[in-house]
């Protein structure tokens, strides 16, 4: 092992690809850097592939000649089979021929970041999107992650979604008023009053919204909750009821129902709402799913780098 040997990792999501690369003889982070969203089901694969070629392209650029990578690992979001796994791994390999490349769902970076490294748990991810994931060597299950046409649940992109609705809703008369209407028309810069005039054009004009504009409209239902607006409180609690009926179902699946506390890595922008955390962990505490909630303090990238370093490692016997 050299002392010029580093490995990376990536975590490409669906409004950000961030990347991070350690020293492998004295697990130093010595580099980091953010590019655009490489979720090809959210930006199509010609921008995703582009998002990872720039994020290693800055990598090389600024850890320089000096350093040789021996490793990479990979979580990116909208990886559902070996297929996907494949064109990824070609896409890096094109960097770095003589490394070893594991690529996987960014679920599998999400545990990592809450267990330094290591593949072992649960990772429940609330970000632009959602996905659960468990794994226990080589047994892994998970649930959720079908992007937001087939009820992305517990995402940013659900609860925007929601608001949006909401707000539709309440124009035509068929739900109940509600604060979300104005506070999209401010956060939108439309007119006040203008919403039932903006949301069509907005929504559908040069094609969808990419998710990630939807998703930006999550705070506010926080936000509108907190200020007593009752659909906004529903819009949450259908949400979070959610989330927590997909870690139920993992762990069932993973035979963990009734058996000692498992680690559950919480990733994603929505965790930084202590109301959403509260929630989630009553529902849970209902649902008797045995767990040990973690705020990681390493970024998924963080943890994916580690886990190729330690992967690396014991491949070398080292």
């Amino acid at each position: 092992m050299s002392s010029c040997d580093v490995c990376i990792g990536i975590d490409g999501g669906g409004s950000t690809t961030k990347l991070s690369v350690i020293k492998v003889s004295d697990k130093t982070f010595i580099f980091e850097t953010t590019g655009a969203a490489s979720n090809w089901n959210s930006v199509g694969e010609d921008l995703a592939r582009q998002a990872i070629n720039d994020v290693i392209t800055a990598a090389i650029a600024g850890i320089g000649e000096k350093y040789t990578v021996v490793a990479v690992a990979a979580g990116i979001s909208g990886v559902h089979s070996k297929e996907d796994a494949e064109m990824v791994k070609c896409w890096i390999s094109t960097h770095f021929p003589k490394a070893t490349i594991e690529v996987f769902n960014d679920v599998v970076a999400a545990i990592t970041s809450g267990t330094d490294g290591e593949l072992s748990g649960f990772a429940l991810i609330a970000g632009t999107g959602s996905n659960c994931m468990a794994v226990d060597g080589r047994h892994q299950e998970s649930a959720g992650g079908w992007g937001p046409l087939l009820g992305n649940y517990g995402s940013g992109h659900a609860i925007g979604t929601e608001a949006l609705v909401a707000g539709c809703r309440a124009i035509d008369g068929r739900g109940p008023d509600t604060q979300l209407i104005a506070m999209i028309e401010t956060a939108l810069n439309w007119t006040p009053g203008t919403f039932q005039k903006e949301i069509i054009p907005w929504m559908y004009k040069d094609g969808n919204r990419e998710w990630r504009e939807i998703a930006a409209l999550a705070p506010l239902v926080f936000e509108a909750r907190e200020n007593g607006d009752s659909v906004a409180r529903m819009i949450i609690d259908k949400q979070v009821q959610s989330m927590a009926t997909t870690v139920q179902t993992v762990a069932r699946k993973m035979g963990w129902l009734g058996g000692p506390p498992r680690s559950l890595v919480l990733v994603g922008s929505l965790w930084k709402q202590e109301i959403m955390r509260n929630l989630f962990e009553a529902q849970l505490e209902i649902l008797e799913v045995p767990h040990i909630s973690i705020i990681p303090k390493l970024s998924p990238a963080q943890g994916v780098t580690l886990f190729a370093r330690r992967t690396y490692l014991d491949a070398k016997h080292l």
